[in-house]
């Protein structure tokens, strides 16, 4: 069994993470209301692409066996 395309994804997924928390820092880091305007643009892009990263871990017709439970990522 190959696991390399999965470990590739999974190193792509952990460099996604570190560089989309880098950002946040950024702008949390930001203070006041001027400075909140420049990043306004940054925050909106950062919440279009956690919300698309989170809607890729579902599935309409749900898990095997529960198909109530949409995320395909369950503990």
């Amino acid at each position: 069994m190959n696991l390399s395309p999965i470990l590739k994804s999974i190193k792509e997924l952990e460099k996604a993470a570190i560089k989309i928390n880098d950002q946040r820092k950024e702008i949390e880091a930001s203070k006041g209301w001027r400075t909140w305007k420049k990043y306004q643009m940054k925050v909106r892009d950062m919440n279009d692409r956690l919300m698309m990263a989170e809607r890729a871990f579902t599935d309409r017709d749900g898990l095997l066996g529960m198909t109530w439970h949409k995320h395909l990522v369950s503990i």
